[in-house]
């Protein structure tokens, strides 16, 4: 399982109430997609093998734009969750 794979089963796990959904490309190596709604508000997390993940704060509707590229990088998937949590202002008990 690589890093998107673990942090998509971290989320369904820990915040079942979430809705997620992760989008693998025909290339294992190429660039790999996850969306995560709360409450209307969704958070799309693109993991590129070796490169990281980036993080696209869609809040408003208006902040995702096809091809702009992510608001934040993160090198590490605990990262990466905890800023998935901020964002959407996820329970954590």
């Amino acid at each position: 399982m690589n890093q998107i794979e673990l942090l998509y089963q971290e989320i369904i796990h820990q915040f079942p109430f979430t809705r997620a959904k992760l989008d693998s490309p025909c290339d294992p190596n190429w660039h790999w997609f996850l969306d995560v709604v709360f409450k209307n508000k969704l958070i799309t997390v693109e993991w590129r093998p070796n490169q990281g993940f980036g993080v696209s704060d869609c809040l408003d509707g208006e902040n995702c734009v096809y091809g702009e590229g992510p608001d934040k990088i993160f090198h590490s998937r605990k990262d990466t969750l905890d800023e998935i949590i901020r964002l959407l202002n996820l329970p954590t008990e």
